[in-house]
């Protein structure tokens, strides 16, 4: 899914975080329909086949983009050719890096925090992405979720930092 999922994204230059929110969407009504807010797709709006409506609403080739976008998607879930897992991946990470000081989940997201190891585990739509904490203690992590965006934001012994102020690994 993963490979799918970065092509696309890359055949129409927008970020994986606006393809996932978009296919999460899809699946929710196999394919029909989606309603969306993200900056890449140029904020809120929604698709059906036939019809986009988007907060720009002369923008004509943004809408023609994201109505390729969705039609493409929508024809993927359909034919049930991109899934997300089934089951969290995140947890097999115990094994691997030993207990975490937290972790936890919440609708899509999940996320665990191995302080030993300088090590944040964020998982997405079922796409998982490392981040070196060194220099940070984690000591918890907020979320705030609006119209399929998600800010987190993590508490360290520094302050509050958003997760882009920990580099990837």
């Amino acid at each position: 899914m993963k490979k799918e999922i970065e092509k696309i994204a890359k055949k129409y230059e927008v970020s994986v975080g606006a393809i996932m929110m978009l296919v999460s969407g899809l699946q929710s009504t196999n394919g029909n329909q989606v309603q969306f807010n993200h900056p890449d797709l140029g904020g809120l709006g929604q698709w059906q086949l036939g019809m986009v409506m988007i907060g720009d609403m002369f923008n004509h080739t943004l809408k023609m983009k994201i109505n390729e976008i969705c039609q493409e998607l929508a024809l993927l879930v359909r034919n049930e050719k991109i899934n997300p897992p089934k089951k969290s991946v995140i947890q097999n990470f115990d094994s691997i890096h030993g207990k975490p000081a937290f972790k936890g989940s919440q609708n899509n997201l999940h996320y665990a925090y191995y302080p030993e190891k300088n090590l944040f585990i964020l998982e997405q739509y079922g796409i998982v992405e490392k981040y070196n904490t060194e220099g940070y203690q984690i000591v918890g992590l907020s979320q705030q979720q609006s119209n399929f965006t998600q800010d987190i934001q993590l508490q360290t012994d520094k302050g509050s930092i958003t997760i882009a102020n920990l580099p990837k690994l």
